[in-house]
């Protein structure tokens, strides 16, 4: 059976996928979309991780890679 919901997407096969294979903030962000429980500190737990020395967010928000605007912008503008 077929949960349908977002456009025709199967909601039920998608939540098991990223519950099955998600980081810890794609598991959040499910959780934010789906209106279910979440801890609320795992994004800032997730960004202070990922942030360079310098300040910035790394390019495709990989650690170890070299920051970037976009990315940095994007960050910090979804704290706000």
């Amino acid at each position: 059976m077929m949960r349908e919901g977002f456009g025709g997407l199967d909601v039920q096969k998608t939540t098991w996928f990223v519950e099955e294979n998600g980081s810890e903030l794609e598991k959040y962000r499910l959780n934010y979309l789906l209106g279910k429980v979440r801890d609320d500190e795992v994004p800032l737990r997730c960004l202070r991780g990922l942030q360079n020395d310098e300040g910035g967010f790394p390019y495709d928000n990989e650690k170890g890679k070299l920051s970037c605007v976009g990315n940095t912008s994007a960050n910090l503008s979804a704290r706000a």
